[in-house]
């Protein structure tokens, strides 16, 4: 169940705490009280309410889910939502005055508490080998050699990025303007780029204090965004969505489309049954549980609160560079 109380505990102790950190482009603290302001009960029950709430999911469910039309790099990232960040991150810290170091990096993992210095230093290296960066011009000490992402990182993020802002524009149309932009305007992707970065970094540092949710179970796994989003996807049509009576699944077909293999899925679908998350019918079908629609309908709806809020900032911050 949404609980903004709990939100709102824990985005308070992270704001009573030193968070002006070399690894964000401005002071955490006015983000966190947007986001309290803005992730309420309330607020989420306004956005379940729209009458394009469908059209809206159907739009982020196309972005979440690999196709045929994104590039290979971007498709990759998608897989594992841990490695998205990761990316979204290199971008972010290649905009700051520190640049893109490997040290820098791993004090921003750590300062999240993502992971011990081994994982940092394998994660930096998988982004290398991915060729999500590449050395950046001049500079030889290993040590403090800077990074860049890579053009190809670039197109894809600024894609991906620019289609999930005008996925919520009938919900928010500040967020559609501002995905509008991103894909023609260089410093209008930068500074969404900025804001992404040091989105991620709040909530990452908020999630340290709340309480886990349910659907880490299910979607803190390779492709687990995307399997989960074509398990939505294969709910019928019908209200109150999605539906809680059972349904038929082809665990082929949504395979293919979160682009993993039929036993990776079926064994997402199996963990979800142990948690209580679902029920596999013996006929086919798959029953969702109460908790897993709340918590699915819960994270669409603070997904597009969040995009809203990270689009009005990116637009003031757009409005105060033209007015220097």
């Amino acid at each position: 169940m949404f609980n903004d109380e709990l939100i709102g505990r824990a985005i308070e102790r992270v704001r009573t705490r030193d968070l002006t950190s070399d690894y964000a482009h401005a002071p955490l603290a006015p983000m966190l009280d947007r986001m309290q302001a803005q992730l309420t009960a309330a607020n989420v029950r306004r956005v379940w309410d729209h009458p394009s709430y469908r059209q809206v999911v159907a739009a982020m469910a196309a972005v979440g889910l690999p196709s045929e039309t994104d590039n290979g790099v971007l498709n990759h990232a998608l897989r594992d939502p841990l490695r998205f960040v990761m990316a979204i991150w290199a971008l972010g810290l290649s905009l700051t005055p520190g640049g893109l170091t490997y040290a820098r990096f791993n004090g921003m993992l750590q300062t999240v508490q993502a992971g011990s210095r081994t994982l940092t230093y394998a994660l930096f290296g998988y982004l290398r080998f991915l060729g999500y960066i590449e050395p950046a011009p001049g500079g030889e000490d290993r040590r403090e050699r800077r990074f860049q992402p890579s053009a190809l990182l670039r197109r894809a993020l600024r894609d991906h990025i620019a289609r999930g802002l005008q996925g919520i524009a009938a919900i928010d149309p500040v967020a559609g303007e501002i995905g509008q932009r991103v894909s023609t305007e260089d410093r209008v992707f930068d500074e969404v780029a900025r804001q992404c970065s040091d989105g991620m970094l709040a909530t990452a540092m908020v999630e340290r204090y709340a309480r886990p949710s349910p659907l880490n179970k299910l979607n803190r796994r390779r492709s687990g965004s995307a399997m989960l989003w074509a398990l939505l996807q294969a709910a019928p049509e019908v209200e109150p969505w999605p539906t809680a009576e059972p349904f038929a699944i082809s665990v082929a077909d949504l395979a293919r489309r979160s682009g993993v293999s039929r036993p990776h899925y079926m064994r997402m679908l199996r963990d979800g049954e142990a948690a209580g998350l679902l029920v596999l019918e013996p006929n086919g079908k798959v029953r969702l549980s109460p908790e897993l629609r709340e918590q699915m309908n819960g994270l669409i709806a603070v997904n597009v609160i969040t995009f809203g809020v990270t689009a009005q900032i990116v637009l003031e911050a757009l409005g105060r560079q033209q007015a220097a």
